[in-house]
């Protein structure tokens, strides 16, 4: 989980937490494009993101990947589950009568 918003240290300190918490190392991290965090960056900030990103996984060991851009269906089944998450907890909600 991400906390903070979208930015390349949010994105370190959640993923590094969730590393230490498994005690192991995936072999590839698979990310969106983070458009919110690189539009909003200047062209040398976003490579600086880029090359810490890069550097980041490369001291765990990990391959990092993107999901590919303008294919919604390829990135909606990693997305699946939340939505499935999602309903369930407003059924179960809806059924005691209150979300409190």
């Amino acid at each position: 989980m991400v906390l903070g918003g979208e930015s390349f240290t949010a994105l370190a300190e959640g993923l590094q937490a969730a590393l230490w918490l498994l005690g192991e190392v995936p072999q590839e991290h698979r990310t969106d494009s983070l458009s919110a965090l690189f539009s909003n960056a200047r062209r040398e900030d976003a490579q600086d993101m880029t090359e810490r990103y890069c550097l980041f996984c490369r001291h765990y060991g990990m391959n990092p990947s993107r999901n590919n851009r303008g294919f919604a269906h390829v990135n909606g089944a990693i997305e699946s589950a939340h939505g499935h998450l999602k309903l369930e907890i407003r059924d179960a909600l809806a059924l005691r009568g209150s979300a409190q």
